[in-house]
């Protein structure tokens, strides 16, 4: 008689069974929701980031390409100059362009007529912040003349 109800007990799921098994499986879920949301929130800031260098590019080529709109950066001192807000996606961007002093230049560069600047692309959220740019970008640009 004893051994037809052990046959009849090892047949179902014991209730710690059942609440191990459940344990197990709520960890691993968790554990896998925790990666793919960091991964959500990572391809954000990849993205802003990349559309920000996008936009130092275009307003790069727009300060090479119309030099009379940006006079100062073609003068000799040192020269900041922030543009208007760009949208872009749906969020706002907010440009700035800096030239840096001729005296920070090597012997070569002033002899070629170079001058260093750098495009920088702060986040904005209703107002701009100029304190860390997402992208930053340096380039050369031509002094006095083509």
């Amino acid at each position: 008689m004893r051994y037809i109800q052990t046959k009849l007990n090892s047949n179902g799921l014991t209730l710690i069974e059942l609440l191990a098994s459940i344990t197990l499986l709520s960890i691993v879920i968790l554990t896998f929701l925790s990666f793919f949301s960091q991964s959500i929130m990572l391809s954000g800031k990849v993205e802003d980031k990349l559309v920000a260098i996008n936009l130092a590019e275009k307003v790069l080529v727009s300060v090479k390409e119309e030099k009379e709109l940006f006079n100062g950066l073609y003068e000799n001192e040192a020269f900041e100059y922030e543009l208007d807000e760009i949208t872009q996606n749906g969020k706002l961007y907010c440009p700035k362009i800096t030239s840096f002093p001729l005296n920070e230049h090597s012997e070569n560069e002033v002899h070629l007529g170079l001058r260093q600047i750098s495009i920088s692309i702060f986040p904005s959220s209703e107002q701009c912040n100029y304190t860390t740019p997402l992208a930053e970008v340096y380039s050369y640009i031509k002094i006095g003349g083509d």
